[in-house]
Order: structure tokens, then sequence, then C-alpha cells
């Protein structure tokens, strides 16, 4: 969906968010989720606020004691049970591509605008021509709030925090039950299994996709291999390679030299 608020008002929201992320307020009762953009956070929310029944404000201001906080802030120690979703960033570059460069109903045009006038190319449908532009550029300029942060630097951080649970993207696709119940224990919440599966059905990727088709593209883990070639994959492990293999995502840096193009 297009954003519909103000400026003004999506100021005014973003520093009650802020206030809600950082200080601990008595009687709220939230559950904090953060991620990257791009790596399935907002799926794991919509989860989340079906089986718990907390509410899930996006783009509005948080009314409920108990809300599912969802952003792309690092996790706080303030946090007593955080949840941080990981995605391969190799993938998250592609879904990023796409979001920013490409036409959609989810990206607002000026920010758009503003991504596609940082670039030296203006075929923004060919991403299997453009990726290694686009990840130099995504790699060296993209901010959250006022901090510019890498995919590395953002996940490397999250990790270091005591009371994390992680939750990986691809987990998420291939055993969300298992996920789920895991996500729930780390939040002490009580679930009932059946609940939980009709929360997988309800937000299965082909749902969600028949309801908003621009912001869910494929879902797939592994698209990166669709579009990167030799010199974008040399990049992205000169950026982030180590991380890949600390998360599991590689096993060496054999990965590299597999290219078809």
């Amino acid at each position: 969906m297009l954003e519909r608020r103000s400026r003004l008002k999506i100021k005014i929201d973003a520093i009650q968010r802020y206030l809600l992320w950082h200080k601990r307020i008595p009687f709220q009762n939230n559950i904090y989720v953060s991620e990257f953009p791009k790596s399935g956070g907002t799926w794991l929310c919509q989860m989340l606020c079906f089986i718990t029944g907390h509410s899930f404000p996006r783009n509005s201001p948080v009314l409920s004691r108990s809300a599912i906080l969802h952003s792309h802030l690092l996790p706080t120690h303030r946090q007593k049970k955080p949840i941080y979703v990981v995605r391969d960033g190799r993938d998250v570059i592609i879904s990023s591509y796409f979001h920013f460069l490409v036409e959609n109903n989810h990206c607002p045009p000026n920010e758009r605008e503003k991504w596609r006038n940082r670039m030296d190319f203006s075929d923004f449908d060919n991403c299997a021509k453009n990726i290694d532009s686009f990840l130099q550029v995504f790699h060296s300029t993209y901010s959250v709030g006022l901090n510019q942060i890498t995919w590395k630097e953002h996940v490397e951080k999250s990790l270091k925090h005591d009371n994390v649970l992680i939750i990986k993207y691809e987990d998420l696709l291939t055993e969300p039950l298992t996920v789920l119940i895991k996500a729930c224990q780390h939040l002490s919440i009580d679930y009932v299994e059946n609940q939980i599966s009709a929360a997988i059905e309800k937000y299965s990727f082909k749902n969600q996709k028949k309801k908003n088709p621009t912001f869910l593209r494929k879902g797939l883990a592994g698209d990166w291999k669709n579009y990167f070639n030799q010199k974008t994959r040399i990049a992205f492990d000169q950026i982030a390679g180590d991380t890949l293999i600390k998360l599991g995502y590689e096993n060496n840096r054999h990965w590299i030299k597999s290219a078809k193009n």
C-alpha cells in the first residue's frame, strides 16, 4: 500500500516509536521485532499478531499497551526478550533492488526517485545487468534513521545482544511451526499449535501474494543466484563474506567461484 500519511504525521509517529523502542515504559507489554529491511520481519509480526492477540500497528500510532513493535532499529538492552529476523544478505540485496528501483505500490514514489537518482544507470528493470552498481551504492549509502549502516553491521551488532532470539527467514519458510513455537517460548507466551497452524495458513506467501502482489515479490531463498555474477560475488564476499559463514549460509568461500556468468 502507498504511504498516505503526511510528512509531519510520519515524523510524529516515528518519534513515538523511537521512544517506545528505547524506553521501558510502565504497563507496556510489547513484543519487539527487529530486522534489516527486506528480511521477513513484517511476515513474522503478522503471524505473532494472530497468535498472541497483540496489536500490530503499521504506519500508525501505537495505542495498545500490548503491541508488536516492528523496527529496523537495532535491539536494545532495555528490551527483555527481543526477536531479530535475519536473512541471507545476498537475497536482501536483490529484494532491496526491486523494492527501491522497480515500480511497485509499496515504496513511496519520492523514496524510489531518491534511490534512482543515486544510480549511474536508468534501465531499472534489468537487475542482473545493474546489480554490481546497486550493491556498491546500497552498501555505502543505506541508513536506518540518521545512521548509515550495512547489512553486515546491522546483523553483527544484533548478534551481540544477550537475550535476543535470532530467527532466520529461511527457517521461517521451511519450518514455520517449529520457528513460531520457539518464538512463543522465548516470549513466555502460551500457545496452541492449531492456532499457530492457522496463522501459518492465513499468512502463507500464496495468500499474502493475492492481497499485496507488489510488496511480496518471490519470497524465495537463494534468488540471488539468478542475478549475482562473478564480480558481484567477489564484491559481496569482501563486504560480508565472513558474516555469511558465521550465520551458516556458507561453509566456506567456494561459493564465490560458482558463478556461471
